[in-house]
């Protein structure tokens, strides 16, 4: 990739004589300066239903995999840059309740998608799986997934005793998403 160096960007600056950049247009801020945007490309890969939300991951190698998420599936694709071999999970997901989205997290070699209406899926390996299956434990779903250190924590959640509750969080096991969520001081959830 080609990178260049412009001045600093200073839009509040008048046109004449500003020694900075006013309009920068087609690139984007890197570490050593500014870089510009892949073109768009086409690709013969579709996905049934509407898009709710993307996510991305990385394996050993720095190789890299889009996941999306739509109305009606969760896909995982391995070639970015043409959409590759997109597999679909075939898993039965609910309606998802209008406005809302599918969030992505990657927690080491797992991958977890989770939109609070339409449940809370995962990939045990990355490596070798690009298929979605059902969490093996029950887990909240929710508006809002992260993880912080060794904790998968989900916000604006469908609990896991399927109570909706909009202003709570929940954690997960200390780095075991996948173990038995409940408040627990032995696993610090």
């Amino acid at each position: 990739m080609k990178t260049f160096q412009l001045g600093a960007w200073t839009p509040d600056a008048p046109d004449l004589a500003a020694g900075g950049l006013i309009d920068c247009k087609g690139v984007y801020p890197s570490s050593v300066g500014y870089s510009p945007f892949k073109s768009a490309e086409d690709s013969t890969k579709d996905v049934a239903g509407t898009v709710l939300g993307t996510g991305h991951a990385y394996r050993k190698g720095g190789a890299q995999i889009l996941y999306i998420g739509t109305s009606s599936d969760l896909y995982a694709a391995r070639n970015l840059s043409t959409l590759g071999v997109i597999n679909a999970s075939g898993l039965a997901i609910p309606s998802i309740t209008n406005g809302e989205y599918w969030q992505f997290e990657q927690m080491g070699v797992m991958m977890f998608a989770t939109c609070k209406s339409g449940g809370t899926f995962y990939i045990s390996d990355i490596e070798g799986s690009l298929t979605f299956a059902s969490t093996p434990t029950t887990m909240p779903s929710g508006n809002a997934i992260g993880r912080v250190d060794d904790f998968l924590i989900f916000g604006d959640i469908k609990d896991i005793d399927s109570s909706d509750q909009p202003y709570r969080i929940r954690w997960s096991p200390f780095n075991n998403p996948t173990g038995t969520w409940g408040t627990d001081l032995a696993t610090q959830a």
